[in-house]
């Protein structure tokens, strides 16, 4: 029994020296009590999962070579309805050389690579946002966009106006997300400079739609100042500054979109976000315009604030508030969000959420299919180990 002992121990030493393996899990869990959703809606409750997630990562070959899988179960559906849905994602990597890194896979399976956009998308509400107790992930209303609805070709249909949607990510650079099967190389020729190259979707016609959809350059500079990049992405380009000053940090993002047809260059995209860490109080702040370069266009504007506190170590409350406007000859759109609630945990470890969602898609036009104002006591539980 001893000898056996004695040769587990050599070959479990053996195995984690050839190949370091990571193993980890994520619940998140919530419901919706008392949901009001609009006229004729009624009071509802509901309950889903964000994610029941298992991953793993590993590298061997003294780091040269490296893996990632990750197992989602019931993934984007929202509506329990008794089917389960299992979907795996995963790439592998090898780096020759500290200046290389090739990698064939599915970048979704770390969230996407090469995000540029800071405090003013997932990282304003973060693990908040996941337990769907906080509002305004890349927009203002947790899941709608800005944008003014006509009445569509067939009764009660709607339809947006072009030129008056916008969402956060229209002026920052979100990761490169993709299930589909891809090609990425990071370039890494000094320690301040990166420059990544992507191919999104291998199995696309090679024409020159592929260059204007699946293709993703970027520029990514490092400096004592702050963090300079600049990305080509769909066709849009994006450019991003970042930078650590004292307590503060700021975001600030530049975009101009569909370059390659002038038709779809509608606005210029500008947007900033601030972050203040100052103990037990802290506050993010975010901002988002779409300036209008072509007639049809609206002038569009988000901003989002939420002010937070540290009551102790395991207790933190959040005040979520965020608005949004189209405007052209007078304001023609007007939403709001007011979002406060409760943190019973640590900010990434886990954590119990409880709060109160109250907003308006549209407090101005009577035409839209979503002017009431809606509520719901939202409660959230989010788990990793």
């Amino acid at each position: 029994m001893k000898k056996l002992i004695a040769i587990a121990v050599v070959f479990a030493l053996a195995v984690g020296t050839a190949f370091a393996v990571d193993l980890s899990a994520e619940v998140d869990a919530f419901a919706k009590l008392f949901a009001y959703e609009g006229s004729g809606s009624g009071v509802t409750n509901s309950g889903d999962f964000d994610a029941i997630r298992l991953q793993g990562a590993g590298e061997a070959g003294e780091g040269k070579f490296g893996a990632k899988v990750r197992v989602d179960f019931t993934r984007d559906s929202h509506v329990l309805t008794g089917t389960k849905q299992v979907e795996g994602q995963g790439y592998a990597w090898w780096k020759p050389i500290d200046q290389f890194k090739l990698i064939i896979g599915q970048s979704n399976a770390s969230d996407g690579f090469w995000g540029k956009e800071g405090v003013t998308g997932w990282g304003f509400n973060q693990t908040a946002y996941s337990a769907h107790t906080a509002m305004g992930e890349g927009n203002i209303w947790g899941g709608g966009y800005l944008g003014i609805y006509v009445p569509g070709t067939t009764p009660g249909s709607y339809v947006m106006v072009p030129g008056t949607g916008m969402i956060y990510r229209d002026a920052f650079s979100a990761a490169v997300d993709e299930r589909a099967l891809g090609l990425y190389m990071e370039i890494k020729p000094f320690d301040m400079l990166g420059i990544n190259i992507g191919f999104s979707n291998l199995n696309a016609t090679w024409d020159k739609t592929f260059f204007t959809g699946k293709f993703v350059f970027q520029v990514d500079l490092n400096l004592a100042f702050g963090n300079i990049a600049l990305t080509y992405k769909g066709d849009n380009v994006y450019m991003y500054f970042n930078g650590n000053f004292g307590a503060i940090g700021l975001d600030v993002g530049l975009s101009m979109h569909g370059l390659t047809a002038a038709s779809d260059l509608d606005s210029i995209y500008f947007g900033a976000g601030l972050k203040y860490s100052g103990g037990a109080f802290n506050v993010k702040f975010r901002t988002a315009a779409g300036i209008p370069v072509k007639s049809w266009a609206t002038f569009r504007a988000l901003v989002d604030v939420l002010p937070y506190f540290a009551i102790n170590d395991n207790i933190s409350v959040f005040v979520n508030v965020g608005m949004g406007m189209n405007i052209k000859s007078g304001l023609q759109q007007l939403g709001w969000h007011f979002n406060p609630y409760i943190r019973i945990g640590a900010e990434w470890g886990p954590s119990f959420y409880a709060g109160i969602q109250v907003s308006q898609k549209n407090a101005k036009a009577t035409w839209s299919p979503d002017k009431d104002i809606t509520f719901a006591l939202p409660i959230g539980i989010t788990v990793g180990f």
